[in-house]
């Protein structure tokens, strides 16, 4: 009884604890419990006793009591058993989120780990650059996306006559109604596939901005809130391509990701010519829909991060700031963005916790395009700068996390 009361009862601090303490106290301690027990016909008497008690005292208080109790196991840092059901739940997201790329996959050969990067910036709710030559996938691999998420989704294809307003909307007079009325623009979706946008003039570009960083778009004074989840998956020709201009910095940081396609494989263009005619769009379908994108993006704010990787992360912005041969170094949204997509990583993994390696392993695609160097430099040695940076810093190690 006692050991029962000092290690749940007791701390809780709540009155029905003490009256059960106190009842259980008193039935083992009532010399006329004891005569009952122990008398001739102690067996029948104690079953009697017991149903009598459990039905009519004891079993409401022990109901009401774990009622109580339940709500405030996690405040007596019950880690294992927490730990436990969180695994759990990891797992069925993890079930989720590959049940997605699998889609995706109907559609592009080859190409995993840049599938599951992707996927980790959705998870992460940020927004997408893919940087590469014409002819590699890059809006097949979008719309793959987008069907498999079950999201609408709208594309349009930047050229230097495209209007800030077909991107945004405009207002139209409605004879009938003898009043204005918004027309939406391609940017009112909850997945935009920006076809070569470094190809639209700087106003245009500007338009997109706002929607990318607010999740509303406004026309005419009056605000109009995006769908959501909302997500710009854009692509862009390399600078010096024809009828092409470099994005400016403000608008490549507002990206959580820079990738690259790349040429297939010798064996992946092999499959790429002889399915040609077997895999299409049209065999994706859709394995989630945006209410389940919507719970797996708030998950991923549950991931924990211990205090050594946000050190770490600390460490290595500031350290980008100090060297000489960097112009521009990693910028406070940029580190939020790391953090973000480590805890993506994470839960693609099926954890509900980060480790130092989910740092490593997101730094590059998180922070090569928001590190500026101060020669030109091609985008591997972007790449490379950030490795140098993380390997200057010491990485916590796993008894630290």
């Amino acid at each position: 009884v006692n050991g029962f009361q000092d290690r749940l009862l007791k701390p809780l601090g709540h009155p029905s604890s003490n009256i059960l303490y106190y009842c259980i106290e008193s039935l083992t301690s009532c010399q006329f419990i004891k005569y009952i027990l122990f008398g001739k016909q102690g067996l029948k008497n104690l079953k009697k006793l017991l149903h009598l008690v459990s039905s009519v005292f004891l079993f409401p208080l022990v109901m009401y009591n774990l009622m109580y109790v339940l709500p405030r196991l996690s405040a007596l840092q019950l880690h294992p058993v927490k730990r436990f059901f969180s695994e759990v739940n990891s797992m069925d997201a993890q079930k989720n989120i590959y049940a997605v790329i699998e889609e995706v996959q109907k559609a592009v050969i080859g190409k995993q780990e840049l599938l599951k990067i992707m996927m980790t910036a959705i998870l992460a709710s940020g927004h997408i650059l893919i940087d590469d030559i014409p002819g590699v996938g890059k809006t097949t691999i979008a719309v793959a996306f987008a069907k498999a998420l079950g999201l609408q989704h709208k594309r349009i294809q930047f050229t230097p006559d495209v209007l800030p307003s077909d991107l945004t909307g405009f207002s139209m007079y409605d004879k009938e109604s003898r009043t204005f009325r918004y027309q939406e623009g391609a940017a009112m979706t909850q997945l935009l596939l920006a076809d070569e946008i470094n190809r639209a003039s700087p106003k245009t570009q500007s338009a997109l901005l706002e929607v990318m960083q607010e999740g509303r778009i406004s026309v005419d004074g009056i605000t109009h809130p995006v769908p959501s989840p909302f997500i710009v998956i854009a692509t862009q020709n390399p600078f010096g391509s024809s009828g092409t201009q470099e994005l400016p910095e403000s608008q490549v940081d507002r990206f959580m990701i820079r990738i690259t396609v790349g040429y297939p494989t010798a064996g992946e263009e092999f499959l790429i010519l002889k399915d040609q005619s077997e895999r299409s769009l049209d065999d994706v379908h859709a394995a989630a829909d945006p209410t389940l994108l919507l719970s797996l993006q708030k998950k991923v704010s549950f991931v924990h991060m211990d205090d050594s990787l946000y050190r770490y992360m600390v460490s290595v912005a500031q350290l980008s700031r100090k060297r000489k041969d960097i112009r521009l170094g990693i910028s406070p949204r940029g580190a939020m963005a790391w953090c973000r997509m480590t805890q993506a990583w994470a839960l693609l993994q099926g954890r509900d916790y980060a480790l130092p390696d989910d740092m490593r392993h997101v730094a590059a695609a998180s922070l090569g395009h928001r590190i500026w160097p101060v020669s030109t430099l091609t985008e591997e040695s972007a790449e490379h700068i950030v490795m140098l940076l993380l390997d200057s810093v010491p990485a916590p190690s796993l008894t630290e996390v």
